[in-house]
């Protein structure tokens, strides 16, 4: 570049997998530019990550189901439970909710606990992923379903929501 000329340079950062930080807290680092092929300019740079958002994915969606005895729910697959698996695949926890609409047909149990249902407030939470705690298997529960029937669950994570559906299907 000639020295008497104005240029302007594009400078990018791949911000992928950076957690958020307060402004007391940046990222810092410096462009190092070489001058005549040989003195060296270093110019230092802060980054604020702000509001890192929460990637998560649960599967499957939707969940398919057949009538069991009592008209509760089951696999299409003998012996093999429904489930409801939510992975953080991002650098931060998240606090995650999985409720049903009819708290009164659909349940989620982890651990043979019964989870939360029917409040937005979180039900747990997935830790960063790689870790141990970055996936949640949730086996789901029915009483009085009805083929043909599709019920409805909201999914958050964090401040985010995504919408779900169990069908159940002809046997």
């Amino acid at each position: 570049m000639a020295i008497s000329q104005p240029h302007a340079l594009l400078i990018s950062v791949n911000t992928t997998g950076l957690k958020t930080t307060d402004k007391n807290h940046p990222y810092s680092g410096q462009i190092i530019f070489t001058i005549n092929s040989g003195q060296l300019l270093t110019f230092p740079v802060q980054l604020q990550i702000v509001d890192a958002t929460p990637e998560m994915v649960f599967s499957p969606n939707p969940i398919v189901a057949q009538i069991g005895p009592g008209n509760t729910c089951q696999s299409t697959q003998p012996n093999v439970p429904l489930t409801l698996t939510l992975i953080n695949l991002g650098n931060a926890a998240i606090s995650w909710a999985v409720n049903p609409d009819l708290t009164d047909k659909i349940k989620f149990v982890s651990n043979g606990q019964l989870l939360e249902s029917g409040t937005l407030l979180p039900s747990g939470s997935l830790l960063p992923s790689g870790q141990p705690g970055d996936t949640i298997v949730l086996t789901l529960q029915c009483n009085n379903i009805q083929i043909g029937q599709s019920y409805h669950i909201s999914v958050y994570a964090n401040q985010l929501s995504w919408s779900g559906s169990i069908i159940i299907a002809n046997n």
